[in-house]
């Protein structure tokens, strides 16, 4: 999608309302995971990246520094936001390739189960590194 214009400005963020705002737009997100996620950001773990159009926060991406067979990895662990009419697939990752770059990192890598988002990322470049197959096995003995 086009048409609206956005000047991004991307930067580190700690877990804020705001941030916890975005990411309970997440299918799935449960207060529990919203909580864990929280707390490995304020450990040091993940970082937040957050992604605005002038004041406007319109996306959060968590992130992992990961060491892969290229080296530095930048591992996005969940992300969430949206404006009406753009597609921020593009945008964001764009702005997000180059602050990886800048960091010295060597590629970046993420899961998801959205076909859509699947099918616009191999039109930007991105390739199949793996496919994560889980299934839940319900409380411990």
């Amino acid at each position: 999608m086009a048409g609206v214009p956005l000047t991004l400005k991307v930067r580190r963020l700690r877990f804020t309302r705001g941030v916890r705002t975005v990411l309970r737009s997440i299918d799935g997100m449960t207060p529990e995971l919203l909580s864990w996620y929280a707390r490995q950001v304020e450990g040091g773990a993940f970082f937040a990246v957050g992604f605005f159009d002038r004041a406007r926060l319109v996306c959060v991406a968590l992130t992992e520094e990961q060491s892969g067979p290229r080296g530095r990895e930048l591992m996005v662990v969940a992300s969430a936001g949206g404006v009406r009419g753009v597609d921020l697939t593009a945008t964001v990752l764009g702005h997000l390739e180059a602050m990886a770059r800048a960091d010295g990192y060597r590629a970046i890598r993420f899961e998801t189960r959205r076909q859509g988002l699947v099918r616009r990322t191999v039109l930007l470049g991105y390739t199949f590194g793996r496919v994560v197959m889980e299934k839940e096995l319900g409380p411990c003995a």
